[in-house]
Protein backbone atom coordinates (compact mmCIF):
# COMPACT_ATOMS: atom_id res chain seq x y z
CA UNK A 1 0.00 0.00 0.00
CA UNK A 2 1.69 3.10 -1.47
CA UNK A 3 0.98 6.65 -2.31
CA UNK A 4 1.87 8.13 -5.57
CA UNK A 5 4.23 10.86 -3.39
CA UNK A 6 7.52 8.45 -3.75
CA UNK A 7 9.11 5.15 -3.64
CA UNK A 8 8.37 3.26 0.11
CA UNK A 9 6.57 6.05 1.58
CA UNK A 10 3.06 4.32 2.96
CA UNK A 11 0.10 5.93 3.97
CA UNK A 12 -2.32 5.54 7.24
CA UNK A 13 -1.95 5.91 10.86
CA UNK A 14 1.10 3.95 12.83
CA UNK A 15 4.07 4.51 14.62
CA UNK A 16 6.27 6.02 11.39
CA UNK A 17 8.55 8.37 11.52
CA UNK A 18 7.74 12.61 11.61
CA UNK A 19 3.99 11.10 12.19
CA UNK A 20 1.41 13.14 14.03
CA UNK A 21 0.83 12.97 17.29
CA UNK A 22 -2.59 11.47 18.49
CA UNK A 23 -5.91 13.91 19.48
CA UNK A 24 -7.39 13.86 22.65
CA UNK A 25 -11.16 13.63 22.75
CA UNK A 26 -11.42 17.10 22.73
CA UNK A 27 -9.44 17.94 19.78
CA UNK A 28 -5.99 19.10 21.45
CA UNK A 29 -2.85 17.18 20.42
CA UNK A 30 -0.76 14.86 22.87
CA UNK A 31 2.28 15.88 23.30
CA UNK A 32 4.96 13.54 24.89
CA UNK A 33 6.47 14.65 27.87
CA UNK A 34 9.82 13.61 27.24
CA UNK A 35 10.63 16.28 24.62
CA UNK A 36 10.97 20.01 25.39
CA UNK A 37 8.25 22.26 23.98
CA UNK A 38 8.63 23.77 20.58
CA UNK A 39 10.44 27.11 21.18
CA UNK A 40 12.23 26.78 24.38
CA UNK A 41 15.38 26.22 24.68
CA UNK A 42 16.84 22.82 26.87
CA UNK A 43 18.27 23.91 30.32
CA UNK A 44 21.99 24.30 30.56
CA UNK A 45 23.80 22.65 33.92
CA UNK A 46 24.87 25.34 35.76
CA UNK A 47 29.00 26.06 35.61
CA UNK A 48 29.14 28.15 38.73
CA UNK A 49 31.06 27.10 41.41
CA UNK A 50 29.18 25.38 44.68
CA UNK A 51 29.01 27.98 47.27
CA UNK A 52 31.36 27.72 49.89
CA UNK A 53 30.35 26.62 53.32
CA UNK A 54 31.17 30.12 55.19
CA UNK A 55 28.89 32.13 52.39
CA UNK A 56 26.13 29.63 53.51
CA UNK A 57 26.98 30.51 57.24
CA UNK A 58 26.79 33.96 56.57
CA UNK A 59 24.12 34.28 54.56
CA UNK A 60 22.17 31.83 56.85
CA UNK A 61 23.11 34.26 59.63
CA UNK A 62 21.90 37.56 58.10
CA UNK A 63 18.99 35.97 57.75
CA UNK A 64 18.46 34.65 61.29
CA UNK A 65 19.57 38.29 62.67
CA UNK A 66 16.75 39.53 59.98
CA UNK A 67 13.86 37.37 61.04
CA UNK A 68 15.01 38.35 64.89
CA UNK A 69 14.37 41.85 64.31
CA UNK A 70 10.84 41.12 63.18
CA UNK A 71 9.65 38.45 65.29
CA UNK A 72 10.97 39.36 68.16
CA UNK A 73 9.28 42.59 68.94
CA UNK A 74 6.04 41.42 67.93
CA UNK A 75 6.34 38.89 70.11
CA UNK A 76 7.13 41.07 72.52
CA UNK A 77 4.18 43.00 71.98
CA UNK A 78 1.42 40.37 72.13
CA UNK A 79 2.76 39.34 75.32
CA UNK A 80 2.66 42.87 76.83
CA UNK A 81 -0.58 43.30 75.62
CA UNK A 82 -2.03 40.02 77.26
CA UNK A 83 -0.07 40.80 80.13
CA UNK A 84 -1.12 44.15 80.69
CA UNK A 85 -4.15 45.15 81.54
CA UNK A 86 -5.52 48.58 79.82
CA UNK A 87 -8.70 50.48 81.92
CA UNK A 88 -11.59 51.74 80.26
CA UNK A 89 -11.88 55.71 79.68
CA UNK A 90 -14.65 55.91 82.23
CA UNK A 91 -11.97 54.16 85.17
CA UNK A 92 -9.31 57.32 84.24
CA UNK A 93 -12.18 59.96 84.38
CA UNK A 94 -13.37 58.87 87.85
CA UNK A 95 -9.69 58.60 88.98
CA UNK A 96 -9.44 62.21 88.19
CA UNK A 97 -12.10 63.17 89.84
CA UNK A 98 -13.79 65.06 87.39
Amino acid sequence: MTSGKGPGKRTGAGGARGARPARTASGARKVSQSRPRPGTKPKAKSKKPPKSSARKWIKRSVIGVIILFVIAPILGFMTAYVLVDVPEPDQLVSKQGL
